[in-house]
């Protein structure tokens, strides 16, 4: 598996079920697990900051239409072995179902 860098996470996407925060249509899942998760970055005095995402936590994405697309979701869609994954920053993350 690849091992993301810094203060990113690797998340697979959902598929919408019953039960997950509805929101109004959108192009990108809302919801999504996190299967890998950076180091984490530096304060100013060289001092790790730790990660709050764990890998196998399920994660609330937002994506348009949940009231905030001039935030969006800052990152990367790409496939690895045949699977769709988002790489995004720990603090795009709205929040851990």
């Amino acid at each position: 598996m690849l091992k993301p860098l810094k203060d990113w996470v690797f998340i697979l996407p959902e598929k919408e079920k019953d039960g997950l925060i509805k929101l109004p249509k959108s192009p990108r899942p809302e919801s999504g697990k996190v299967v890998a998760v950076g180091p984490g970055r530096f304060n100013k005095k060289g001092e790790p900051i730790p990660m709050g995402l764990k890998v196998g936590n399920r994660v609330f994405l937002g994506g348009k239409g949940a009231g905030i697309e001039r935030l969006g979701l800052g990152g990367y869609e790409f496939e690895f072995r045949g699977v769709k994954y988002y790489a995004i920053r720990e603090r795009e993350v709205l929040g851990v179902l």
